[in-house]
């Protein structure tokens, strides 16, 4: 991913900074809320770590609740916290599924209110230009707190923040025309009225999102209630509706339906194409070309969804999303021309989870997949995902005579654990894998019991922070077996597993899950992992045999700083393999870090961290003037600019040629698609640094075993 597109996507602010009807409605049988008991009856069966229900527990469930309708604090008002304090149901004593009914009932009706006067209020502000010589500020913290306005003019005091900051981050940290350094005390009549009817869209979209939700405003009130309560057990837990499981089997299924179209982000802001998958419903329409700017989209239902200044983030929620399987897309030609496209999605194979190897070809051939997740075919009576995928292309790479092969697990958030054992097993000839414990279960070996192996040369796995789950879980395995170079940088420490479920208390594992095909459903926590000495990465992380400088460790992205994460533990259990000769780790990083202190890239990004870290977890005031402003984000993204210049200035001397697999490119050669996108990705690979670093060292393990 693009490094400032990546940062602009994850840097977020929460800002300390809003008569209620007491109308209560019969509520219909079937309604979400009248699964309350149900689910806790579940949590408290199923999960790993039950809870000791007490007044503690409630005050953080309704914490968690509240932040997720309103987590930066502008929507209610202290008043309606307070009146909703009166009816909430108290897991630490007996509840109904009546009463949970009741109270988001209630909650929802404030919420509406407060949603269309939030829509009021930002369009009242930001038809007026902003007076920036104010000494007006806005306060950056690492985690949620409770804050909420004591009345409607401190509410209205921290939207005029809010919606300040808003046109002051996009002119001066997304806008790469504007010079920091010559900026003036004021924005011009021009350039201030674009961005605020740039800003009052996204916030209108934003509420819209919300209050034309699709199976209406109650389920997103009552969904946003059931993961409050799923996430005090812990953070990976989380409920699911009918329709929001079937988006998340998608995000790990190598098919999906899917309008065949990905999006992106041009300078202007704006949503263009960027691809057409071959086959899907897009490329058969014959009306749509890459670079057409999409700027609307109209629903089953009629409502229009202005996309005018959308993310590409919120734009592929949309695309994504199972809610919306039919939508007419509004586009406009690069002639200027407009054209309106209904689209239907259909099954095709989703790209992003194809495996693709590439072929290093420098003083030694070597091989390399980039693996974004573990993902697997659930609609198969027997999974066909990426363990499979991945040793068909080692097998192509093979006859390409590879003498080293590097698996990429950096940004990979893990998947299926099935994927990850199976790919454990591709390298490893038949033994124990890990330990895994269930709930109120004695830990158990997890084995590989297929022998033999597809691939026995040098093998080199990179990761980082945000490596987790089934991708710790592989480097694990693999580092226990000095099977693998582990290289890169601490990575995230998830060593738990989730199961999915439906919600039904007459949920049986030996039940066929077809009787539940209606329902909606939980993935709850029910196991821990353990390494085969029995100890855990769970919080820790697990540490490269070799670390690299990476600017990403600077921002505490981690399983320790989740709320209510599972505690590291270890477990006594005798486990007997036959791990290979240890690997000269200690030469190969000594090789490695003289080579990492004489790069400009490394030495830089280390000066970074250092800087960084000095003001880790510290609160940070930000003056909303644009003086003051632009010089906060130089001092947050010019760091980014600078380590893109100086990697795009490294890639013309990278010490290899990258190719695609013959096989492959004999096979795609004709397909001009698959030439663009093979072509884009060459020169990411080229201007990565960690890549070449990571060939350096397998070339220098592959020359300490033939010595």
């Amino acid at each position: 991913m693009h490094l400032k597109t990546w940062a602009t996507n994850t840097i977020s602010l929460i800002f300390i900074l809003i008569g209620t009807s007491q109308v209560i409605l019969a509520q219909p049988e079937t309604e979400p809320c009248k699964q309350a008991t149900s689910l806790m009856v579940m949590m408290q069966k199923f999960h790993f770590n039950p809870l000791v229900l007490t007044d503690s527990v409630d005050d953080d469930i309704y914490t968690n609740f509240y932040k997720n309708l309103d987590p930066e604090n502008i929507f209610f008002l202290k008043t309606d916290i307070n009146s909703f304090s009166q009816d909430k149901p108290k897991f630490s004593g007996k509840i109904t599924d009546a009463q949970v009914c009741n109270f988001l009932e209630l909650v929802t009706l404030v919420y509406k209110t407060r949603l269309a006067y939030a829509d009021t209020l930002a369009t009242n502000i930001l038809q007026k230009p902003f007076v920036y010589n104010l000494a007006d500020s806005v306060v950056s913290i690492q985690n949620y707190i409770p804050h909420f306005a004591e009345n409607e003019d401190v509410l209205k005091s921290r939207w005029v923040r809010k919606l300040k900051y808003s046109v002051l981050w996009k002119l001066y940290t997304l806008n790469d025309s504007i010079d920091p350094l010559k900026i003036t005390s004021h924005l011009s009549v021009s350039e201030d009225a674009r961005l605020r009817e740039n800003v009052l869209k996204q916030q209108k979209r934003a509420i819209q999102g919300i209050t034309s939700y699709e199976s209406g405003i109650k389920d997103y009130v009552t969904e946003a209630f059931f993961n409050a309560i799923v996430n005090r057990f812990d953070p990976h837990s989380s409920y699911f509706s009918p329709e929001t499981h079937t988006d998340f089997i998608n995000t790990l299924s190598v098919e999906a339906k899917a309008f065949g179209l990905g999006v992106t982000e041009n300078k202007n802001g704006e949503i263009i194409v960027r691809q057409i998958t071959p086959g899907g419903p897009a490329w058969e329409s014959g009306q749509i070309n890459n670079g057409d700017i999409l700027y609307q989209v109209k629903l089953y239902n009629g409502a229009m969804i202005d996309l005018t200044f959308a993310s590409e983030e919120e734009v592929n929620t949309i695309l994504n999303s199972s809610s919306y399987n039919k939508l007419t897309f509004y586009f406009r030609k690069q002639n200027g021309l407009k054209s309106e496209v209904p689209l239907e999605k259909a099954k095709i194979k989703v790209e992003e989870n194809a495996i693709s190897g590439f072929i290093l070809q420098g003083g030694r051939k070597v091989g390399y997949i980039p693996l974004p997740d573990f993902y697997t075919d659930y609609n198969q009576s027997e999974p066909n995902g990426l363990a499979n995928d991945v040793a068909k292309e080692i097998v192509k790479m093979q006859k390409d005579n590879i003498e080293g092969l590097i698996i990429d697990l950096r940004f990979n958030g893990g998947g299926a654990i099935e994927e990850a054992i199976g790919l454990a097993g591709i390298f490893i000839d038949e033994g124990p894998l890990f330990i895994q414990k269930f709930t109120n279960e004695k830990p158990q070996l997890v084995k590989d019991f297929n022998r033999g192996t597809i691939y026995n040369g040098p093998l080199l796995i990179m990761v980082n922070c945000f490596s987790a789950s089934a991708s710790e879980l592989v480097a694990s395995v693999l580092q226990d077996y000095n099977r693998a170079v582990i290289v890169g940088s601490q990575t995230f420490g998830k060593a738990t597993g989730q199961i999915g479920m439906p919600l039904d208390t007459n949920f049986s594992f030996n039940k066929p899950t077809t009787e539940f095909a209606q329902n909606a459903f939980l993935k709850i926590t029910m196991e821990k992992l353990y390494k085969l000495d029995g100890s855990s990465y769970q919080k820790l992380g697990l540490k490269p045999d070799i670390e690299l400088p990476d600017f990403y460790s600077s921002l505490n992205i981690n399983e320790a700083s989740l709320p209510y994460s599972l505690e590291q533990d270890r477990i006594e259990k005798k486990v007997v393999f036959k791990a290979l000769p240890e690997l000269p780790v200690d030469s190969l990083s000594y090789l490695s870090q003289k080579r990492i202190i004489n790069s400009q890239v490394y030495t830089e990004i280390k000066r970074i961290n250092d800087s960084l870290n000095l003001n880790k977890n510290k609160t940070r005031t930000i003056k909303l003037n644009p003086e003051s402003f632009a010089v906060s984000s130089v001092s947050r993204t010019g760091f980014i600019d600078k380590i893109e210049k100086m990697m795009e200035k490294e890639a013309d001397s990278v010490p290899y040629k990258i190719s695609g697999n013959n096989f492959n490119m004999d096979a795609d050669r004709n397909n001009q698609y698959k030439m663009e996108q093979y072509e884009a990705t060459t020169r990411q690979m080229k201007e990565d640094i960690y890549i070449r670093e990571a060939y350096m060292i397998i070339n220098d393990l592959a020359n300490f075993k033939n010595n």
